[in-house]
């Protein structure tokens, strides 16, 4: 059985990896982020989840609230930050820190999101 000390370091553990994972296999290229560094951003996305699903171990309700809003902030700003970079031709240096920060903040929320559910999962004792 799991004590209650080591079970958010592996539940966030488990979502980091996953995300991850996900990154290395393409899937964040083939959801719109750039190919270059597509593979990198899942990592940079734990300085974000850390805090967010750290504050879920001891406030029940808000962490999952604070990722999800993460999760579809992230969202948007990369789709149109995406958009308007194109569109200008690679030439919006704005745009393009909204579409690289937004998939940082989305895989952010995805790792709080994923650990979050993960230690709701566990059993009471």
């Amino acid at each position: 059985m799991v004590n209650d000390r080591q079970w958010p370091a592996g539940a966030l553990l488990a979502a980091a990896l996953t995300v991850w994972a996900a990154g290395q296999a393409g899937v964040t290229v083939r959801l719109g982020a750039h190919p270059f560094w597509a593979r990198e951003v899942p990592l940079m996305g734990l300085v974000l989840a850390v805090p967010i699903a750290l504050v879920g171990f001891w406030r029940p309700g808000l962490p999952g609230s604070l990722a999800l809003v993460c999760l579809i902030a992230g969202a948007v700003s990369a789709r149109l930050g995406k958009a308007a970079f194109a569109a200008s031709y690679a030439e919006n240096a704005l745009a393009g820190q909204f579409w690289f920060f937004g998939w940082i903040v989305l895989s952010g929320g995805a790792v709080a999101l994923i650990a979050v559910g993960l230690a709701r999962l566990r059993p009471r004792a």
